[in-house]
């Protein structure tokens, strides 16, 4: 009826007998609503063929994560009107009610967009796709959820058009956040707790992509593997990215300095990365021998934080392997950063590793304060598997100095994040430290269904076996 009144006021200057009078209108009438679309379309295109014309790329957009779009984004799908006329075009559509609106937000009704994108196929398919991704490619900040979907909106209309290069570059293309970081899209958006939509995303065009895109994707999707529990196909992506780096860097010769910085950087980080998953897995020696390598490859070098990363993590690799001398002296290393550095967001994960390690230590009033610390930025910039870590070192602190009641409390706020985002590995971690909470509570069958049910089906489907044989020996 919306269409039928728009019709009547923008072609019979709202005359509701001259319009009844038109045989064809009655035809349309009782013809159904998907003739009388078709109808429309028709009509617009001989009445107005701007106005139709962007009706039809306007149906390019999803309306899915983001139901509406704003003017901008239609007055983008204009790019062969002069920018003063532009608007006109879009009030031709809201005056006949083809196009919904509402407080400067424009969508498209289902039956409406399905009409659309028929003709848009015959017409300015490609065109409209590119247009409308340059445009979400405009979000050049991720501050939050909204933003994140809204910049990644563009990788959608890459991918409709089958353009995977395209889509890949969208998922690479770094950007600020709201940590202080500059990285990839994809990256920014994983930490925000898109795992699925990210992952998905990668999946669907790697085998379609360029070598060393690839191993940019690989690195990323390594760690999703990682959250998801799937931790040998993650040391598998990243290993693939360690070998074409390698190879690549062979040639250094032929390579542009910068392109050979990037190398370095995506190999370094693909070797720590391993080295993070082998502590999930409990491998702490080949953990060990990692981070190790990191610290040789990157220390004094223009890619020195990497080896502050992991000094970090050797430091609590050693405190798990009952070298408390040798992760003190790594802390020492770290201490005028630990203390002095303004810490951020995006140091989060790394802080809570230092948190672990001063607790497996026994200075119980430092990891305290980190742990604090860390919370205090995972929830102010939405890093939520941070948050779900953090909670579960905090939680097996509060055990370690007698607070059953808080620990108890707290493992239960680690646990519900953690499988909210399916973040398996760390949900796994999670169970069996509640586990060991509640077996001190001395309510064993409590502890029996964390332990030996739920961390060990998850450890299980990791086929991380020394954490299995660290359940059954009930350490830590």
């Amino acid at each position: 009826m919306e269409i039928i009144a728009g019709n009547i006021h923008a072609d019979f200057d709202g005359d509701l007998a001259m319009y009844l009078g038109s045989s064809r209108d009655l035809y349309n009438l009782e013809t159904g609503l998907k003739q009388l679309i078709i109808n429309q379309f028709d009509r617009l295109q001989l009445l107005d063929l701007d106005a139709y014309q962007l009706l039809c790329r306007a149906g390019c957009y999803r309306y899915q994560d983001l139901a509406r779009v704003d003017a901008e984004a239609l007055l983008a799908l204009l790019w062969d009107i002069e920018p003063a006329q532009r608007m006109k075009v879009v009030n031709a559509l809201k005056n006949r009610s083809l196009i919904e609106f509402h407080r400067g937000q424009y969508w498209l009704h289902p039956a409406i967009r399905a009409e659309c994108i028929s003709r848009l196929r015959h017409t300015d398919w490609i065109q409209a796709h590119q247009r409308a991704a340059e445009y979400w490619s405009g979000v050049t900040k991720i501050i939050d959820i909204s933003t994140a979907i809204t910049a990644l909106e563009a990788y959608y209309h890459y991918l409709e058009i089958g353009d995977f290069t395209g889509a890949a570059r969208v998922l690479l293309q770094p950007r600020d956040n709201q940590w202080g970081q500059f990285l990839p899209l994809a990256s920014n958006l994983y930490r925000m707790g898109l795992i699925q939509p990210v992952l998905l995303a990668i999946t669907q065009i790697l085998p379609y992509l360029p070598p060393q895109m690839i191993a940019e994707l690989s690195n990323i999707i390594g760690d999703l593997y990682w959250i998801v529990g799937r931790v040998h196909e993650a040391i598998e992506a990243q290993q693939s990215t360690i070998e074409y780096t390698t190879k690549a860097l062979l040639q250094t010769d032929k390579l542009a300095r910068h392109h050979t910085h990037c190398l370095n950087i995506l190999n370094i980080d693909s070797l720590l990365s391993l080295g993070l998953y082998q502590i999930d897995l409990w491998e702490l020696l080949e953990a060990q021998h990692l981070f190790e390598k990191v610290i040789e490859i990157a220390s004094n070098t223009a890619h020195d934080r990497w080896a502050q990363k992991a000094i970090v993590c050797l430091a609590l690799v050693r405190s798990y392997l009952n070298k408390p001398e040798a992760a003190r002296q790594l802390l020492k290393k770290i201490e005028p950063l630990i203390d002095r550095q303004k810490w951020t967001g995006s140091s989060a994960y790394f802080l809570q590793i230092i948190g672990l390690t001063y607790t497996n230590l026994g200075d119980y009033d430092r990891a305290s304060s980190i742990f604090a610390q860390t919370l205090a930025f995972c929830q102010t910039g939405n890093y939520l598997q941070t948050q779900g870590r953090t909670l579960t070192g905090l939680a097996r602190l509060y055990r370690l100095q007698g607070n059953l009641p808080i620990a108890q409390t707290t493992h239960l706020q680690a646990i519900e994040i953690l499988d909210r985002l399916g973040a398996k590995c760390d949900l796994a971690e999670a169970y069996y430290q509640a586990g060991l909470t509640w077996q001190q509570t001395g309510d064993l069958r409590q502890s029996q269904i964390y332990c030996d049910f739920r961390a060990h089906r998850l450890f299980t489907q990791m086929a991380a076996l020394q954490q299995l044989a660290k359940i059954k020996a009930r350490i830590y």
